[in-house]
């Protein structure tokens, strides 16, 4: 099981992906769901409600929330994959190492954002890194 960590700051994208994660919830995959918004905004506090999502300040408190050994750390406005779940699954039953979940092209030339897989005793000292790889702003 895996706590999926979420850098947000758009309301209008984060619905879509939180609906994205709900199959794997129900499948057992996905434990926990930690929005990362330093100032929340209304919407993105009833949106975190509505779906059951922790929110966080900052990575690092996310991380300190986690209730899960391994992160899944995606961008807001990733677009999942529609085998992503079962790629992840076994992944999880072949030892898990920390790995990247590829995300679709979003047009021709423009490649979309990618997740990062980690243990969480690994993220701490990675975040910055972690950050990059998922394709979200530095800190």
């Amino acid at each position: 099981m895996v706590t999926v960590i979420v850098e947000t700051g758009k309301s209008r994208v984060l619905p879509a992906l939180l609906a994205g994660l709900v199959p794997a919830a129900l499948d057992g995959i996905v434990r926990q769901v930690v929005v990362v918004a330093a100032e929340p905004s209304p919407a993105i506090l009833e949106i975190c409600d509505d779906a059951g999502a922790d929110l966080a300040e900052s990575y690092t408190q996310a991380v300190e929330m986690a209730r899960s050994e391994v992160l899944l750390v995606l961008a807001e406005d990733m677009r999942l994959p529609p085998d992503w779940s079962e790629r992840l699954a076994a992944h999880l039953s072949g030892g898990g190492r920390a790995g990247r979940l590829k995300g679709p092209r979003q047009g021709w030339l423009r490649r979309g954002p990618d997740g990062v897989l980690v243990k969480r005793d690994a993220a701490g000292a990675g975040l910055a890194q972690l950050r990059r790889r998922a394709g979200l702003p530095r800190i």
